[in-house]
Order: C-alpha cells, then structure tokens, then sequence
C-alpha cells in the first residue's frame, strides 16, 4: 500500500512540475520570445476546438516547438525523435513538455498509440511531418505518417508554416540571431476515408499537406517544395 502511495504521491509530484513548466513556457514566449523575435501569429483561430487536431509545421530550425508552444494558449504535445532525448540536459525538458519519443528509424508501435490516446484526450498533437530539421530551409518531401494517424483516428490536420526561425538558429549554428518570426496557420484539413486508405492514398494526402504547408509560405518562394 506504501509503494502505491509513494507511486500516486510521484505522478501528482510530476504532474504539477509539468504544469509548472507549461506555464513558464508560455509566458517565456509570450513575455520575452515574442518580443525579441517579433513574433507574428496568423490564423491561431483556425487550429479547431473540441476535436482531434494533429498540427504540422514546416521544421527547419531547433527554435520550432517553441514557436509552435508560444503562438497557442493551449498546452501542445510533440512527436519527436529519440536522438534529442540523448542529450542529457535536454532529456528532462523535453519530456516535461510531453514530448513523445520515436525512435530515430522506422515507426514504434507504442508511440503511435501514445499519439492516439492524446488525439482521443482532445490535445493538441505536433508532428513535423519531414521528419527531421531541414538543412537548408527549404520544405521537403513529407513521410506519409501524419496521413495515417489521422485517417485513423479521424484527427483534423491543421498545416502549420514557420517563417525565420532557420535565420535565427540553422540546424548547425551555434548561437541564436534576433530574426523577424510568423508562424501561420493554414485551413484544416479532414482526412477522409479513415482505415480504408491504401498506401497510395496516404502518399497523396501526405502531398497534399506539404502542399498546403507551403502554400502558407512567403510569395517569394522561401517555402519552395521540394519533390
């Protein structure tokens, strides 16, 4: 009974430390990241209410999950890889943010179905469909996994485009330069047929969600789809 108490006692401990980091989060960029990088938020409306909503950025920069957190009231959770979670004193913080670990290659079972159950919850689900942080800002082609979580749990995918954030810290660079942010939101996008979808099907919805990711880019091409 003592162990069981002692486990209840660590997941309220952990709970409210993550809440804690939540808060601190966002009023970090609302109070000081929006600020500095001029941040500009369009189309927050856009992302719906009370339904499943899988949102997907452009990913160009280590600066992304925070700017998706900061344009958004709502507490988001994220997909990523299990390389960051290597990084000793990146482990902790990303987990606290609720991040969902998958490994570096191929699909796991058991974070498809972690991302399931926080769709089923009503959260908000991030997954940067490319997969991996662009080398040079440029949008390429996406993996056909956000199509299937969301044919399958009949999710809302909301395309998500991030404008400076690859000036302001490239995958490689070593520190971070005050460069002008938007961040917009494009119209949702219902995934329909659920699990009939063949893998031919997935990989045209997939097209068609980079497409309108880049669509929401700058008229300048920065946001140029690559094939």
């Amino acid at each position: 009974m003592s162990a069981a108490r002692g486990d209840v006692a660590r997941h309220r401990i952990r709970r409210a430390a993550d809440r804690a980091l939540f808060a601190f989060l966002y009023v970090f960029g609302c109070a000081l990241f929006r600020p500095l990088f001029r941040m500009r938020v369009v189309g927050r409306l856009r992302v719906p209410r009370g339904r499943a909503v899988i949102l997907a950025p452009n990913h160009c920069s280590y600066l992304d999950p925070i700017v998706v957190q900061a344009a958004l009231p709502r507490r988001v959770r994220f997909l990523m890889t299990e390389e960051i979670y290597r990084v000793p004193w990146a482990r902790w913080f990303f987990e606290s943010m609720g991040t969902i670990p998958v490994p570096d290659r191929g699909v796991h079972v058991a974070a498809m179905r972690e991302c399931a159950d926080v769709l089923e919850r009503g959260e908000l689900l991030v997954i940067f469909p490319e997969g991996r942080i662009s080398h040079d800002g440029t949008l390429g082609r996406g993996f056909p996994g956000v199509a299937s979580l969301a044919a399958r749990t009949r999710a809302i995918v909301v395309p998500v485009h991030i404008e400076g954030t690859y000036r302001a810290l490239p995958k490689r660079a070593r520190f971070v330069r005050p460069a002008p942010i938007t961040i917009r939101f494009g119209a949702p996008i219902d995934v329909a047929g659920g699990e009939a979808l063949d893998r031919r099907a997935l990989r045209a919805v997939s097209d068609s969600i980079m497409s309108a990711i880049a669509a929401l880019g700058p008229s300048s091409g920065g946001a140029r789809q690559l094939t």
